[in-house]
């Protein structure tokens, strides 16, 4: 747990800067002028130093309070393993399943067995050097027994295991330098202690349930206790004149075992053959024997760091003990408030040194550090020091990947930024297109897309004041920009005298005043033929010359009166007989039908072609590939002239199938409509009257009224605000 905390940590606090440091370099690169390009830079630098600071910080905490203790101890325990060969000079004697086998049930045994065991190892030339028994003799079990065992030890060196109940760091407290157990010894019965000495075979197990530790010397309320394989080895060094080197103790007085082989790895041989006379004497001269369990069933094994697949057996672990008192080859932990240090400061320099390099460089400085960090390890290793190996890599690995993804998140925004401008870029032509294609529309497009971000905009700052739960986000945002942009490009499918038609005939009045100078001319040929009469003909011409002026006057008019469409109706049925029989209608089916126009200047076919301009928006914009970020596009420009109450085009879509960013388009589509200068067939009213026509709109349900609401507040002043109405 404390490992995922450190990792977490770590790549929190210098991931959070590095967001923070990416947000201001793209804060910046929008202004893309000289000031701001040094400003950016200055700004990256700074960030890049606090998010370095940081890492160190978290580094140093991680180190210090070692929250990757597991894997760091799994680590040493793999890395760090003895520089030295085996001591041949020790020598265990088991008692294994063979001998229990040969020998009988252990619980059983006679001591006169062990005392037949010295007899046989001191009947040789020269004697062992010393004897250690790693077996409890508490009590007194048969008296012939136990007097020759205890005779058989007197003036021989005999060591003899002792308990103390240590078993765990928590079983014992520290008074100074001085380790202090917590419970009394247990020792051998008292004739054979006399004759022997002693040292506990407490072993120290660590948190994970491994031996690493050996105290050597602790304080009872009956005196001071070395351990079994300190007086081991303190005996073997006095019998062969020399003097052990002085132990290096860590903060808790133990010592580091500095295990030279896998578990077996030291000479071992069956009690059942030495008894047996199959082993010589002479193989143990000059050596320390250490006798003890080599079997399973007598629960005298533990799991060790040189080889955690395999449990070593007590007297195996004392001969390592012995051998690092031996050798003096001693290992202590680097202290670790300096590798806290150590790590915390190189860390952060790695970071900051390699922020916003090439990745070729982040690699190579990534690896150097690396490999700088095992070779400082091994070479405190040699000199007898364990450096953690973990942390700094772990904090390395950090570097890299962090790095890594601020340049990743960087590429990819700095494309999506480039695939945006040209998408806008895109929509700014089609826009330049649009506009372009009729006079009467130039500037429609830009404004609705200003009016529409405005008022966006200016929601925004009221949700800011808690005066409206409604919010556009900036990708809701972005997207109403490029749909109010877009929402008129399927007007490029409508036919071009449609969109142009200034009047309600448009081009057709041409066609009805040269046919009136047609019939003119023929009435005027007529006369003059005598195929009719002087007086018939004026009459005509005189009616021709009205129709004329009526027909001009009514082409510019935005409304059709009640006395118009009787003059209408009237002239549909005006024509002129030809001598020759030939009937010429005044005005033919379409002209009529563009004149009869109530309000505007299209008739209901024209108006629908137009109306599906909406209908084509939305053809022309699924072929755009907008991606997730802009899928809503389409679905806002071609539905801008949808109303909430269902009466609008082309899917009669009404309430909540009718987004907040299409609400605020609507509006403004409309309100340019309005207010716009450039319609022929309308004069340009004045925003407050464009303000109570869209009131009336949100009064009767067709846009929404809050929304509304904020777009008087924007452009005419909370006095405009009609009451009532939905939103």
């Amino acid at each position: 747990m404390l490992c995922y905390c450190f990792v977490a940590f770590c790549f929190g606090s210098v991931t959070t800067c590095k967001i923070t440091e990416t947000v201001i370099q793209l804060l910046y690169i929008e202004k893309g002028v000289s000031r701001i390009e040094k400003l950016k830079k200055s700004g990256r630098t700074l960030f890049t130093a606090i998010a370095s600071l940081l890492f160190a910080a978290a580094v140093f905490c991680g180190t210090y309070f070692e929250w990757l203790a597991y894997p760091e101890q799994l680590a040493q325990d793999l890395v760090y393993k003895s520089r030295k060969p085996l001591n041949n000079d020790i020598k265990i004697i088991g008692i294994d399943d063979y001998s229990i086998a040969q020998l009988g049930d252990y619980a059983n045994w006679s001591r006169q067995l062990y005392a037949d065991l010295l007899n046989i190892l001191y009947s040789g030339e020269t004697d062992p050097a010393l004897v250690a028994f790693d077996v409890l003799f508490t009590f007194e079990r048969d008296e012939k027994g136990d007097k020759a065992f205890a005779e058989a030890c007197k003036d021989k060196n005999i060591i003899l295991a002792s308990q103390l109940g240590l078993g765990h760091f928590s079983s014992f407290s520290l008074d100074g330098d001085k380790v202090i157990s917590h419970t009394d010894p247990i020792l051998a019965y008292d004739e054979l202690a006399k004759n022997t000495d002693t040292g506990y075979v407490d072993m120290i197990i660590d948190g994970d349930g491994f031996v690493r530790h050996s105290i050597l010397e602790v304080g009872t309320k009956k005196g001071t206790y070395n351990s079994f394989a300190y007086k081991i080895a303190e005996t073997f060094a006095e019998e062969n004149g020399e003097t052990l080197k002085e132990p290096k103790l860590d903060a808790v007085g133990s010592i580091l075992i500095n295990f030279v082989a896998p578990p077996g790895s030291y000479e071992y041989i069956p009690l059942a053959d030495v008894l047996s006379g199959e082993v010589p004497a002479s193989v143990f001269e000059g050596s320390a024997v250490l006798v003890g369990s080599y079997a399973d069933g007598m629960m005298d094994s533990y799991n060790v760091s040189v080889d955690r697949r395999t449990r070593m057996y007590g007297i195996e672990v004392n001969a390592n003990i012995t051998q690092t008192l031996l050798t003096g080859d001693y290992f202590t932990h680097a202290p670790l408030l300096v590798v806290a240090i150590a790590n915390g400061m190189l860390s952060g320099l790695l970071l900051f040194a390699t922020g916003r390099k090439k990745v070729s460089v982040l690699s190579a400085c990534s690896v150097f550090a690396v490999l700088a960090h095992i070779a400082l390890c091994y070479f405190l290793w040699q000199n007898g020091i364990l450096w953690y190996i973990t942390y700094f890599i772990v904090s390395v690995l950090l570097v890299f990947v962090v790095n890594l993804i601020q340049k990743y998140v960087l590429e990819r925004i700095q494309k999506e930024k480039e695939l945006k401008a040209l998408l806008y870029s895109m929509a700014e032509a089609m826009t330049e297109a649009i506009d372009q294609r009729t006079p009467y529309n130039a500037s429609h497009t830009r404004k609705v897309s200003q009016y529409s971000v405005q008022l966006a905009e200016y929601v925004n700052s009221q949700h800011r004041k808690k005066r409206t739960k409604i919010h556009l986000t900036k990708n809701e945002l972005d997207q109403l920009r490029l749909a109010s942009l877009l929402h008129d490009v399927g007007k490029m499918s409508v036919p071009k005298n449609v969109l142009d038609k200034p009047t309600r005939l448009g081009g057709y009045l041409n066609d009805i005043l040269n046919r009136f100078e047609k019939l003119e001319l023929m009435i005027k040929l007529d006369a003059e033929k005598g195929d009719i009469e002087r007086a018939e003909a004026d009459g005509k011409l005189s009616y021709i010359a009205d129709a004329r002026e009526f027909i001009v006057a009514l082409d510019k008019k935005e409304w059709l009166s009640d006395e118009e469409k009787g003059k209408i109706t009237e002239l549909e049925k005006a024509s002129y007989t030809c001598p020759d029989g030939r009937e010429i209608q005044l005005l033919n089916e379409t002209e009529l039908k563009c004149l009869r126009i109530q309000k505007g200047t299209l008739t209901a076919e024209e108006m629908e072609l137009v109306h599906k301009h909406a209908v084509y928006t939305d053809g022309i914009l699924q072929r755009i590939r907008f991606g997730k970020n802009y899928q809503r596009v389409r679905k806002i420009a071609s539905s801008h002239h949808e109303l909430l109450d269902g009466k609008g085009y082309p899917n009669k879509m009404q309430g909540d199938e009718i987004d907040i960013p299409t609400r605020i388009l609507t509006i403004c589509d409309v309100y340019d409509a309005l207010t716009a200068d450039d319609r022929p067939y309308k004069k340009a009213k004045t925003v407050e009257q464009s303000l109570k026509i869209l009131g009336f709109m949100a009064k009767d349900g067709q846009i929404d009224n809050e929304l509304y609401s904020f777009a008087v507040e924007l452009w005419g002043g909370k006095e405009n605000t009609p009451q009532g109405g939905n939103s």
